[in-house]
């Protein structure tokens, strides 16, 4: 199944463009099974997204995106407002609770101090450096596609994932309606329901893909399940 993992509409968006019913009609137009609504802080009613999918006929799942010491984090499970910056920690006992899952969105955006410029090889990552952040050891995975990310941001992404023990979604991070599903979480097997994908995202169980450069992640389809938390 195809998923749209990461965007934002004017529900609960001051900085989006599209309403819900605009994103999802898209999100059908370019052939997606799924997409995650992930507003700034702000929640979705599960009986709004249920109506959503009835109506469209593809699965609509309410997340968050939510902002931590440690970066912003995408967040489902919870149905209740987070108006201000999280303790990471907290917010992981809260997920947990709920039985919701955490992805670090674009967890380098802004973090030219984590690659170099040299005149011959180019830009070259700060890997040892880039793969000791916190957040990795909190979340059950990590965004390796942004759809608003450049390329030396996606080159590190998908180095630092290499290393860890959890796998890497994509997503458009959209905002309007031609950007929806740029970026993509690709699921081995296919879910009905919420409880349904968080269990597929905890086991690890798919890869991304950016569809405007062609990439995948992993490369080679070789990279196992996360360990366990």
């Amino acid at each position: 199944m195809i998923f749209e993992m990461h965007c934002h509409t004017r529900h609960g968006s001051a900085c989006s463009y599209m309403t819900p019913e605009q994103l999802v009609a898209q999100a059908v137009k370019v052939g997606l099974d799924g997409v995650c609504i992930t507003e700034h802080d702000t929640p979705w009613d599960r009986h709004a997204t249920e109506r959503l999918s009835e109506h469209f006929g593809i699965l609509v799942i309410g997340g968050m995106e939510v902002s931590t010491e440690y970066g912003e984090v995408l967040v489902w499970g919870l149905h209740e407002p987070i108006f201000d910056m999280q303790d990471i920690h907290d917010l992981r006992r809260r997920v947990d609770r709920a039985g919701g899952v955490m992805v670090a969105a674009h967890p380098f955006r802004g973090a030219q101090s984590l690659v170099r410029w040299d005149p011959d090889a180019g830009i070259v990552p700060k890997l040892d450096q880039a793969v000791r952040l916190p957040i990795f050891k909190i979340v059950d995975g990590m965004e390796v596609f942004n759809g608003m990310a450049p390329d030396w941001e996606l080159d590190l992404s998908s180095a630092v994932c290499d290393r860890l023990p959890i796998m890497g979604t994509g997503g458009s991070d959209a905002h309007n309606v031609d950007c929806v599903g740029d970026c993509v979480t690709v699921l081995e097997n296919r879910v009905a329901t919420e409880e349904d994908f968080y269990e597929e995202i905890k086991a690890g169980r798919y890869g991304a893909e950016h569809r405007l450069i062609g990439r995948r992640y992993p490369a080679n389809g070789a990279k196992g399940p996360p360990a366990k938390r």
